[in-house]
């Protein structure tokens, strides 16, 4: 529980082909999310001015894995909007979740890191060690999600993929 103000709200909503959509509209709310280490990405319009131009305003867009660990570590909760309570809403996530990004988030994020989003290179998240104003300082690993099956291993290892670089985070 997030001490000293009420959990942050969040909006879910589903588009046409059924994915979440999880969105912060309040300012107050995302840089609270921010100083809890849930970064998201500002999705809203750039500024007008020159000046201005790498600010991004409104809404703040989750991913999926950042919503699950606010909403199950208590420091967000459904908007009333949503139809749906937190339980349902963090079953919700899950389903979408093939290959355990939810839960390497959420490990990670216990360990006091800093997330992004990774896709840019090509990996599921980016770490930084600190608060690094996430933009200008370089991420110190990235994260990669695996899933493992119970019923089939492939023991053979590339020589420069360690059993250690790949991890506990995320087996199933």
């Amino acid at each position: 529980m997030v001490e000293g103000r009420e959990k942050v709200e969040v909006d879910i909503t589903y588009d046409d082909g059924g994915s979440l959509s999880v969105a912060v509209y309040s300012i107050d709310d995302a840089r609270l999310l921010r100083s809890r280490r849930i970064v998201g990405e500002y999705v809203g319009g750039g500024a007008a001015s020159v000046q201005s131009r790498n600010a991004f305003s409104l809404p703040l867009l989750l991913s999926l894995p950042e919503a699950y660990t606010a909403i199950a570590q208590g420091i967000a909760t459904c908007s009333t909007g949503c139809g749906m309570n937190d339980r349902e809403a963090l079953v919700q996530i899950r389903k979408r979740d093939r290959r355990g990004a939810c839960e390497a988030f959420e490990k990670l994020w216990l360990k006091g890191v800093w997330l992004t989003s990774g896709k840019r290179y090509g990996a599921d998240f980016a770490v930084y060690a600190a608060h690094a104003s996430l933009l200008t300082f370089h991420s110190h690993n990235l994260s990669f999600c695996i899933h493992f099956s119970h019923h089939f291993f492939l023991h053979r290892r590339s020589p420069r993929v360690s059993r250690r670089s790949i991890g506990e985070v995320g087996r199933h």
